[in-house]
């Protein structure tokens, strides 16, 4: 899992909740380090902060795309708003976190995206077996 966040207690604590829930995490600050990142490593899910001190994380969305193509990317922010929701889910991210938000909440949308996984290897694995 790869967690974008700026702020390092933020960081710090979505990343032992991720380790404490079975996950491998790594850590980004910036749109810099993310696109170095998912240029290296295949990821399942990205928390992705929108606002990071050198742009917008929406903006950098479709290049992780090209890295990441089946990475569930949740996007975490502070400044809720229909219009930024809504650019949000046109590039088709997993889940949309309003902050603050509770780690139950975080907790299930790491069971949905895991849950979404195992149903679609199903669904790929049944594709595969009517050929």
């Amino acid at each position: 899992m790869l967690i974008v966040e700026d702020e390092s207690s933020v960081q710090s604590l979505l990343s032992r909740f991720a380790s404490n829930c079975g996950y491998g995490t790594t850590v980004a600050n910036n749109c810099k380090e993310i696109l170095d990142k998912v240029a290296q490593t295949q990821f399942d899910i990205i928390l992705l902060d929108v606002n990071l001190p050198d742009g917008s994380g929406l903006e950098v969305i479709p290049e992780m795309r090209l890295e990441n193509p089946e990475a569930k990317i949740v996007v975490m922010t502070g400044e809720n708003s229909r219009e930024l929701e809504a650019e949000a889910r046109e590039r088709k991210i997993f889940y949309y976190l309003v902050k603050p938000f509770s780690l139950r909440e975080l907790y299930a949308v790491f069971h949905y995206a895991k849950k979404d996984a195992c149903l679609e290897f199903r669904s790929s694995i049944s594709t595969q077996s009517n050929m």
